[in-house]
């Protein structure tokens, strides 16, 4: 079962942030919905209306999302597939990837670990029938030395005109799909992760910054995203972090203004981001010793925490836009 809520922030005419809610959050639960008898989940993923759960076993389920208002939501196509050669390969991390080149509009990028401790991704389509299935791998990349020490997290720029996927190691490295969507290719963007910051990556998320830029003779149009990853760090005060990178065509570049540090009781677990919101992404804090997490909504232009709202403990979340 998932429980799904709405957020908004903002400001009404009272000056208010947040419609007059101290926080500047407002959070609303919607409904819930039923994802039927699965493993422990470990990822979820949401591309439009299509979602995608990552659990134990190397087991996949996928459906589509359905709301006819109030607290009624259904999972349609519902199917729950198996992928890999269950031969000691582990599936550690999936993120669902825009794919205009498939019927069905969608692939999933796994991030999986072979037997031999060997990191690799791997790219399989999604096919639409009676149910959602995946169909057998169709591209896979493995070069420790480009994609880094001990690879760990995937996420995808969701508005790119191109399959488009970052994935972090010590380093942040951009890669895409090409030859009509069905090769995972490494681009020239890559940047370094900051040294303290190298004891885990917790989550990660793209954000839209910008509309692609007005091309002219000297330059083509190109469009800024920025990526947002949650970090461990070596400090023994401030021990999470968010660091901010952003990329633009085959150049990444770390944006060290907007480095956030955060003490032990704010683990950040969920990056969340709004496709309608150039301006910040949620971030979902664990506090363990109290059972709860907040969400706080964090910009790149500023290193400090914005407006707070406290849920109880929550392990992973999505963002889904509702018409």
């Amino acid at each position: 079962m998932s429980d799904t809520q709405s957020v908004t922030s903002g400001s009404d005419a009272s000056g208010v942030p947040g419609g007059g809610h101290p926080s500047g959050l407002v959070i609303e639960d919607v409904g819930l919905l039923p994802l039927g008898e699965i493993p422990a989940p470990k990822k979820l993923s949401v591309l439009n209306y299509t979602l995608a759960v990552l659990c134990e076993d190397n087991k996949v389920l996928l459906g589509e999302i359905r709301t006819r208002g109030n607290d009624d939501w259904t999972l349609a196509g519902r199917c729950v597939n198996v992928v890999g050669d269950q031969n000691g390969t582990r599936l550690m991390d999936m993120t669902l990837v825009a794919n205009a080149h498939q019927s069905s509009g969608a692939s999933v990028i796994f991030l999986g670990e072979r037997k031999n401790k060997e990191r690799f991704l791997s790219a399989h389509h999604i096919k639409h029938g009676r149910s959602l299935e995946l169909t057998e791998e169709v591209s896979s990349y493995d070069k420790s030395n480009v994609l880094g020490k001990s690879v760990s997290h995937v996420a995808s720029d969701p508005t790119a005109s191109e399959p488009t996927v970052f994935a972090v190691s010590n380093l942040v490295r951009k890669l895409k799909l090409e030859d009509g969507g069905s090769t995972l290719r490494p681009t020239p963007a890559r940047a370094q992760v900051p040294s303290d910051c190298l004891d885990g990556t917790l989550c990660l998320c793209v954000q839209p910054a910008s509309a692609p830029s007005r091309p002219t003779s000297a330059s083509p149009g190109a469009r800024q995203v920025n990526v947002a990853i949650g970090l461990k760090t070596k400090s023994v005060k401030n021990k999470n972090a968010v660091e901010w990178y952003s990329s633009r065509k085959d150049d990444l570049s770390h944006l060290k203004s907007a480095s956030l540090r955060l003490p032990e009781d704010m683990e950040p677990v969920a990056l969340l981001s709004d496709a309608r919101d150039s301006r910040g992404v949620f971030v979902l804090y664990v506090n363990r010793s109290s059972s709860t997490t907040s969400i706080y909504r964090v910009s790149s232009v500023s290193s400090k925490a914005g407006n707070r709202y406290t849920l109880t403990f929550i392990q992973c979340a999505v963002f889904i836009l509702l018409d």
